[in-house]
């Protein structure tokens, strides 16, 4: 019987987010201490604030403790605190996403129930998953603190462990 297995955000990605829209508020602020006559300094200083305003909010969530994204059990899986059970689903696959790596597509039993619970909690991008892949529930690695690769692990062991026990 495989453990359950909790994965949570990454502060690090949140943390380097937060640097990057630092240092994009800091070249913009110097271009305009350093030509202020600038016609264009009005969009220039609206970006930065901008960016210095992400940079803060990131910054206080990278703070909190970090939240759990993904809970793979023996029953079935939760992401972003929607519960999906290894009897709603199909099967799944793991394609590459260009500039995203590898998310898990998972294929489900009733789409349109799976949608509209999904879409009720106010999951955004529902829509576009179901255009692009055929189904609500695609899974997405990225901010997650674990590697694709392991999240494809631990996915691929509880989903054959689930279907085993059908």
């Amino acid at each position: 019987m495989v453990p359950p297995v909790e994965l949570r955000s990454s502060r690090l990605r949140l943390v380097g987010t937060a640097l990057v829209s630092a240092l994009l508020s800091a070249a913009g602020s110097a271009l305009l201490v350093h030509d202020p006559t600038r016609p264009d300094g009005r969009v220039v200083a609206v970006i930065a604030a901008a960016c210095a305003l992400a940079a803060i909010c990131l910054l206080a969530a990278a703070l909190r403790p970090s939240r759990v994204v993904l809970r793979l059990d023996a029953d079935g899986f939760t992401y972003r605190g929607l519960r999906v059970a290894w009897t709603e689903v199909r099967g799944y696959r793991t394609p590459h996403v260009y500039r995203r790596g590898r998310v898990i597509v998972v294929a489900v039993t009733d789409t349109a129930e799976v949608t509209a619970r999904w879409q009720s909690a106010g999951l955004r991008g529902t829509e576009q998953s179901l255009r692009r892949w055929g189904t609500p529930v695609v899974l997405d690695a990225t901010w997650m603190a674990a590697t694709p690769g392991r999240v494809i692990r631990a996915f691929a062991d509880h989903a054959e462990q689930g279907f085993r026990q059908r």
